[in-house]
């Protein structure tokens, strides 16, 4: 019999309505009932109950000391809500345990909901973790596994997770879990000690050169526009060229498969400014991987 590990820490799975709108309350056991496999012993942990978007990386270095403290498992499902799953995902990618699944999921529409996607995604996550052919941090989510550094928010819909790089790697279909592609990780790091933040900054045509600042920061994410690149603008690319002297710029994209700085000459003008290409890197996943390596380890 596997034992599995259920961590609840809000989200929308968990709301019940109140007279502010929705709020998470409600706790593992309530969530998983009848959704679990009779050939599992599941235990819980409520470890904290909030909306995503009060997230922040305390509650990441709790979720990851939890996770990576939890012996005699065999797997483990992560109940989160939507708004900044991916972030969420892309850190644990980096720093929790691969010895065995680590299953995020959540739902766009709470679960006690008329018509809520909440029990398939719990179910899918519960046969996720015992199909015996998932190691690692992985997101389930309408029907798809998606690697957790690979994992994006793209619509408010019910299927609003999609693989960045454009690829399937898992499907789930009544239980059933079929592997179409093994995962590629990022090298393992501890979670950082007293960490310094990350910039990030979306790329637009009004933004100003006082907007690119990184004071106290380890590094900076600028997600841009089709497949990267700076505009001709001499304050921004002065102001921009100044950071990355001292800590790593990268440029990320929110368009489906990555960034190509070689590709046209805006591009290469953000070479030449010492940014960074994020490659197939979602902002997500690159603002995390500088986070857990404190600036060190450039993409």
């Amino acid at each position: 019999m596997k034992k599995i590990l259920v961590i609840t820490t809000g989200g929308t799975i968990a709301c019940g309505s109140r007279e502010n709108g929705l709020n998470p309350e409600i706790g593992g056991p309530r969530l998983a009932e009848g959704l679990a496999p009779k050939n599992c012993e599941v235990r819980f942990i409520d470890l904290f109950s909030v909306d995503s978007t009060d997230i922040s990386p305390l509650h990441w270095e709790k979720l990851n000391s939890t996770i990576n403290s939890a012996d005699g498992f065999d797997g483990i499902i992560v109940l989160h809500g939507t708004d900044t799953l991916e972030y969420t995902a892309a850190t644990l990618s980096i720093t929790a345990r691969r010895d065995i699944p680590v299953i995020i999921t959540g739902s766009m529409l709470p679960m006690e909901a008329d018509g809520s996607d909440a029990p398939r995604n719990l179910s899918d996550a519960f046969a996720a973790v015992c199909s015996g052919k998932l190691t690692g941090v992985h997101v389930a989510f309408c029907g798809r596994i998606i690697p957790g550094n690979l994992a994006v928010k793209r619509s408010t819909a019910v299927d609003a997770f999609r693989c960045f790089s454009g690829e399937e790697y898992g499907l789930i279909s009544d239980g059933v879990v079929s592997i179409l592609k093994e995962p590629v990780f990022q090298k393992q790091f501890p979670f950082p000690n007293d960490p310094a933040p990350v910039a990030v900054r979306k790329l637009t045509p009004f933004m100003l050169a006082e907007e690119i600042y990184a004071n106290g920061c380890c590094g900076m994410v600028i997600e841009g526009c089709g497949a990267g690149g700076l505009p001709d603008r001499p304050e921004l690319i002065e102001a921009i060229s100044a950071i990355a002297k001292n800590i790593p710029v990268v440029m990320t994209t929110a368009c489906i498969g990555g960034t190509d700085l070689s590709l046209y000459s805006v591009g290469k003008r953000a070479l030449c400014c010492g940014v960074i290409d994020g490659g197939t890197m979602s902002t997500a996943f690159a603002a995390a991987l500088l986070f857990c390596t404190q600036g060190k380890c450039s993409p």
